[in-house]
C-alpha cells in the first residue's frame, strides 16, 4: 500500500500485487508516482537487492509496453491523430529527451547526413517520429516484436509519416552501415549478454563516421532502466554524454569507433 512517503521496496510490492499491467487509472497513477519520486530523488532503491531491481525494471518495462500498445491503437483510430498523440501522458518528456539527444549529436558533429536507424521502436516509436518531423531525419525502425511492428505501422500510416518499420532483430540486421546515426533504445536486449551481442553487431557494420546514440541512465534512475554496460562503453569512443536535470529519465550518450 502506497503512502505519503514510499520506498522502492513499497513500489515493487505494490506493482507486483496489481492484477494487470495494462493501462488503467490505478496502474497509471502508481507508475507515474514511481517515476516522479525517482527523478525528484525521493526514492533511492538502496534497500533493494540486485534481483529486486531487475524485477522492478522488468515490471516497469512490461507496463510501458502495454501503455504504448494502447496509445498506438488509440492514436491510429482517432479522427485527429496529430492532436491525439499530443495527449500521450509522456509526450512532453519525449520532446525534451529528443531535444537532449539531438543537441548532443550536434556537439559531436555540426554537419551530418540526417539518416538514422532506430533499434527498438516499440508500438509507439515516439522518438523516431519526433526526429523525422522536428529535425528532418530519414528514418527506419527495426523491431522484433510482431505486435509492436503492426501497431506502429498503423500508427505511422494514420499520421502520414514516412518511416519504414522492419520486423527483424538487432542481431540479424545487416545494414547499419547505410545510416549516419544508429539510435539504440533503453535496455536493448533481454540480458547483458544480449546487449553485448547487439552492440558487437552494430560495431562490426559501422562506417568510420557513423555515430551511435545510446540511451543510458545514471543514479537512482537505474531503478527504471538498465544502464549501458562498461563492456559496451569500452568497445567505443565516448564522444559525449549528457545527463538530464529535469523529469527526463534517460541520459544521452554518443559513441563512435576509435
Amino acid at each position: 500500500m502506497l503512502g505519503v512517503q514510499n520506498s522502492a521496496e513499497t513500489y515493487l510490492e505494490t506493482i507486483e500485487d496489481l492484477d494487470s499491467l495494462k493501462p488503467c487509472a490505478h496502474t497509471n497513477n502508481i507508475l507515474s508516482a514511481l517515476v516522479s519520486d525517482i527523478v525528484e530523488g525521493n526514492v533511492s532503491g538502496e534497500e533493494l537487492r540486485t534481483s529486486e531491481i531487475q524485477r522492478l525494471r522488468q515490471l516497469c518495462g512490461k507496463a510501458e509496453f502495454e501503455l504504448e500498445k494502447k496509445w498506438a491503437e488509440r492514436i491510429a483510430e482517432s479522427e485527429e491523430p496529430e492532436q491525439k498523440i499530443r495527449e500521450f501522458p509522456y509526450y512532453r518528456n519525449y520532446i525534451r529527451l529528443a531535444d537532449l539527444e539531438y543537441s548532443t549529436l550536434l556537439e559531436c558533429c555540426n554537419r551530418f547526413e540526417k539518416s538514422a536507424v532506430f533499434v527498438g521502436g516499440g508500438a509507439l516509436p515516439m522518438t523516431a517520429i519526433i526526429f523525422a518531423k522536428h529535425y528532418g531525419f530519414d528514418i527506419d525502425v527495426i523491431e522484433r516484436d510482431r505486435t509492436a511492428v503492426e501497431r506502429s505501422r498503423k500508427l505511422l500510416e494514420s499520421l502520414g509519416i514516412d518511416i519504414d518499420v522492419l520486423e527483424t532483430s538487432a542481431q540479424t540486421f545487416n545494414d547499419y552501415e547505410e545510416y549516419h546515426t544508429v539510435h539504440v533504445a533503453s535496455m536493448v536486449g533481454q540480458s547483458r549478454d544480449e546487449e553485448l551481442e547487439v552492440f558487437q553487431k552494430i560495431r562490426s557494420s559501422l562506417r568510420s563516421h557513423t555515430h551511435i546514440m545510446a540511451r543510458t541512465v545514471h543514479g537512482n534512475r537505474k531503478l527504471l532502466y538498465r544502464p549501458v554496460s562498461d563492456n559496451v562503453r569500452r568497445m567505443f569512443s565516448i564522444e559525449a554524454e549528457r545527463r538530464p536535470s529535469s523529469e527526463i529519465v534517460n541520459s544521452a550518450m554518443v559513441l563512435s569507433m576509435y
